[in-house]
């Protein structure tokens, strides 16, 4: 269906009126004023059936089918023609009292000849509005990627990670070179993975848990008293939009406590079907001075979901002052 604006129909509105003021013209009609115009406001009603008939119901439901577009249309003609005489003739046997009589043929092939302009312009306005209309839609495709090229550039590289990596290697390296080279071995494992994904890829659900455990087995090598369970279901493989997990899993190692064995950080992954199910949950660690969260990974990671996943997924927190616990189930799918 055409979206119908308020600005079309203005434009609409006036070039109809401008058609009925140019018949009027060329008719050289002598009516009375008020006749005159009750006569352009029916010319104007008659001209405009034919044509939104055939943009807004005949060409759209008959895109494809030409041959019934077209019998629908001649079908159109003949009440068209009866209506444009009745106009005509009508008004004439009222105001000058002369009788009906039957249509000239000179008569019908000049009204065939306004009908098949009007057909005409018809056509090309729906044709013009499908153009107008994949044109939009090619736009918002094309910003869509964009917004998320630039979000997933955003989540490429985790700077939390990628800080602590290198201030741990920082004092590390003053005593244990070999404890160092393992964590070093672990970042480049996440970094080779990262750098293996372009924008606009998906991954397996099987290569973003293998992304989790270096990640997790990076925080590990860096706090070494960190207590955290990973607990995965697995039962298929489908596509998921990449570093889409680790955002929320990262809030929970950062905002968590995780040094302690009687509130470990539990993190939850379950796939079954095209269902995905993770839950992460932690103990809030107790600062003197509360630092507010931009929550800036967090909002990039929805955005995605949001251009990518719609209304196929649902975040879900339960949260007081002592504990925090997140849910997001995901429907995974196949996407462009």
């Amino acid at each position: 269906m055409i979206p119908i604006h308020k600005s079309l129909l203005i434009r609409h509105l006036l070039s109809w009126i401008a058609v009925a003021v140019i018949f009027q013209l060329i008719n050289q009609l002598h009516y009375p004023i008020p006749i005159l115009i009750i006569r352009a406001i029916l010319e104007i009603i008659i001209l405009m059936i034919p044509y939104y008939l055939i943009a807004f119901f005949i060409s759209p439901v008959y895109s494809t089918n030409k041959i019934k577009r077209l019998l629908l249309i001649i079908a159109v003609f003949p009440p068209f023609l009866c209506l444009y005489y009745l106009l005509e003739n009508g008004l004439d046997a009222y105001m000058f009292q002369t009788p009906f009589s039957l249509p000239a043929p000179k008569w019908i092939v000049n009204v065939g000849v306004y009908f098949t302009m009007l057909t005409l312009l018809s056509i090309g306005f729906y044709n013009n509005q499908v153009i107008l209309q994949k044109m939009a839609i090619a736009n918002k495709i094309e910003q869509d990627k964009l917004k998320h090229s630039i979000l997933f550039l955003k989540n490429k590289y985790n700077h939390n990670i990628g800080y602590g990596f290198l201030e741990y290697c920082e004092q590390l390296f003053k005593s244990d070179f070999e404890q160092g080279s393992k964590a070093i071995a672990a970042y480049k494992n996440m970094l080779s993975n990262t750098l293996s994904i372009g924008a606009a890829q998906t991954v397996s659900v099987q290569s973003e848990i293998q992304y989790i455990e270096q990640f997790l087995n990076l925080h590990q090598i860096i706090h070494e008293k960190a207590q955290i369970k990973f607990i995965k279901t697995i039962n298929t493989d489908y596509p998921i939009l990449p570093r889409i997990l680790i955002t929320y899993i990262e809030n929970a190692l950062k905002y968590g406590i995780s040094n302690d064995e009687q509130k470990p950080i539990s993190i939850h992954l379950q796939v079954q079907d095209q269902e995905l199910e993770l839950t992460v949950s932690n103990y809030k660690k107790r600062l003197q001075k509360k630092t507010p969260s931009t929550q800036t990974g967090q909002i990039n990671a929805q955005q995605q979901l949001d251009l990518y996943y719609h209304k196929n997924y649902t975040i879900l927190v339960d949260e007081n002052d002592y504990h925090y616990q997140l849910k997001l189930k995901l429907l995974l799918k196949k996407y462009d």
